[in-house]
């Protein structure tokens, strides 16, 4: 039987980083309370908006200078520093959440740590694995990202109940942490370093591959931006509309979820749709 890796070494590297991948998102996913925590701080909702929303600027920035960390320190550095920056930046919100200004500058530098990853986890992912087995690999490495959403702010929700805000983002930031350093120092990664594109990012952006699943991924984003900051449930948005599921079985239940904790799912929910409906949309042509 054919194995889908490039090599032993490579095998153990991928799974070493889906699983710095899947810590760092378990402690991401906990910022879907931090709309919650600026409230109790008598935030405005407005100023928790513009904090919620701020890594979205950011993101856009790191993902353009993605290529040239991985053109300087290689793929799994560029990769592995993505989500140092994005774990170092919850931490800081242990001492930041409760002004502002800080806490929207530790949202940039989260932005900036996915923007950092995202690219160089994909290519990451094709250095390792075959040429016919990447695109389900792909989808594999992100259910690092989708899967730690469906309990992560469970368990950012029960911690807060039973202990308060006090050390929430340190206790919960801590461990992701040390995986990420563990894992950077064992995994070796692809080594070489790639030669910096010369095309341009206008050139790109005309290309149907590229400029349809950016497009889709922009509404996605602006609908979650809003999500995260609605503390409500459908059920309470929808009224009478729902009324008759009741609050006693499965469907009322999902209906009562806050939108803010279903929020963080929908841009992992487009990619992987974007993988399964167009599987090469970021590489090429679809094969037919």
């Amino acid at each position: 039987m054919e194995t889908p890796f490039a090599s032993a070494t490579k095998q153990r590297d991928f799974w070493l980083f889906y699983l710095a991948t899947f810590a760092c998102f378990f402690t991401i996913s906990q910022t879907a309370m931090l709309s919650v925590l600026l409230r109790d701080v008598h935030m405005s909702d407005q100023t928790a908006g513009v904090i919620l929303g701020a890594r979205y600027i950011t993101a856009i920035v790191g993902t353009l200078y993605s290529a040239t960390f991985v053109a300087r320190i290689g793929v799994l550095n560029t990769a592995m520093l993505g989500i140092a920056v994005m774990v170092l930046s919850f931490l800081g919100l242990q001492v930041t959440y409760t002004e502002p200004a800080p806490a929207f500058a530790m949202r940039l530098l989260a932005g900036a740590g996915f923007g950092i990853f995202f690219p160089a986890s994909f290519l990451f992912v094709r250095k390792c694995v075959t040429e016919s087995c990447q695109i389900q690999y792909m989808a594999i490495l992100q259910t690092a990202l989708v899967i730690p959403n469906l309990f992560g702010p469970g368990v950012a929700e029960w911690y807060l109940h039973h202990f308060g805000s006090e050390r929430f983002f340190v206790v919960m930031g801590l461990p992701p942490l040390l995986v990420t350093l563990i894992v950077w120092l064992l995994a070796r990664g692809p080594t070489e370093v790639s030669k910096a594109s010369t095309n341009s990012y206008i050139g790109l952006l005309g290309r149907r591959e590229i400029s349809v699943p950016l497009a889709a991924s922009l509404v996605v984003g602006m609908v979650q931006t809003f999500a995260v900051v609605i503390d409500a449930s459908l059920a309470s948005m929808l009224g009478s509309l729902v009324s008759w599921v009741g609050t006693d079985n499965l469907a009322g239940e999902i209906l009562s979820i806050p939108v803010s904790r279903v929020g963080p799912l929908l841009p992992y929910a487009l990619m992987v749709l974007m993988l399964v409906l167009s599987p090469r949309g970021l590489m090429g042509t679809r094969d037919t």
